[in-house]
C-alpha cells in the first residue's frame, strides 16, 4: 500500500468518527436540514425599545 493511499485512507476514517460524534451531539440524524430548522427556531425578534419620558415634564420640573 502506498502512503498516499494509507493517508485516504486515515481521512476517511478520522471523517467517519466526526460525523458519528457530531450526530452523537445533536441528539441523532433526524435527516438533511433539521440542525438549521432547529437553530432558526432559538432566533427572536428583539424586544422593542421603551418609550422616552416626555422632554415637556422633565423641562418643567428642571424650571421650577
Amino acid at each position: 500500500m502506498s502512503d498516499k493511499e494509507t493517508l485516504r485512507e486515515e481521512i476517511e476514517r478520522r471523517r467517519r468518527e466526526i460525523e458519528e460524534l457530531s450526530r452523537k451531539n445533536r441528539g441523532g440524524d433526524r435527516g438533511p436540514g433539521s440542525y438549521h430548522r432547529r437553530d432558526t427556531t432559538k432566533m427572536q425578534a428583539p424586544e422593542p425599545w421603551p418609550e422616552p419620558p416626555e422632554d415637556e415634564e422633565e423641562n418643567s420640573r428642571g424650571e421650577r
